[in-house]
């Protein structure tokens, strides 16, 4: 049982997903650790369990994902109001560069930070894709506000490369600087509550 017959698989224990690119990077890095079948099961896990709720990010129309950007949107202006902002003035929208960060925790960056962030995600939970999230644009908040809006939307989407050196960031250092971003399981889960609440709001 390879990467590929893990992805092929899984939905038949959990039919409510469909395959997409970000689970092929999520089963290529658990069998780096662990044997195929642990694999397997772990991937169902990843799934399944409430801890983790990826399900909703590969089922037909990703609720969970659009539930992370809309968390990630009242998140950002809780902590930056004026980051927050700048980016809604210049047009920059989250799913345009935040689609691929909260469906494949980061798979698309370096890998060592893949590694980190689906480390303390398997500890933790979501929480360390929030902080990351908020830091990587928190972090660059001057060169946001300096930037027309089509530069802004390019920083935006070039993030996994330091805008000075052109590098890739330092792993360790963005996720100690990330677990420094004050974010509480509390405040998640209030985030959370509302977004929901509007939901129900919407269809009544």
């Amino acid at each position: 049982m390879g990467g590929q017959t893990i992805r092929m698989f899984v939905p038949y224990v959990v039919p409510s997903i469909r395959y997409c690119q970000g689970m092929g990077a999520l089963a290529g890095l658990l069998l780096t650790y662990v044997p195929e079948e642990t694999a397997f099961w772990m991937m169902v896990r990843l799934m399944s369990d409430r801890k983790y709720a990826c399900a909703g990010l590969y089922s037909p129309g990703f609720p969970e994902l659009f539930k992370h950007m809309a968390m990630h949107d009242k998140l950002l202006y809780r902590h930056d109001k004026k980051l927050y902002k700048c980016l809604q003035a210049k047009h920059v929208q989250t799913g345009i560069y935040a689609f691929r960060w909260y469906q494949g925790r980061f798979y698309e960056f370096p890998k060592e930070l893949f590694i980190r962030v689906m480390d303390i995600f398997l500890l933790e939970g979501r929480k360390i894709v929030f902080r990351v999230a908020l830091y990587l644009l928190m972090s660059h908040r001057k060169e946001f506000f300096a930037a027309d809006d089509e530069k802004a939307l390019r920083i935006a989407r070039d993030l996994r490369d330091d805008p000075y050196t052109k590098k890739a960031p330092d792993a360790a250092k963005l996720i100690e600087k990330a677990l420094e971003v004050n974010l509480t399981r509390h405040e998640l889960a209030k985030v959370e509550k509302d977004y929901e609440e509007s939901l129900k709001d919407g269809k009544r």
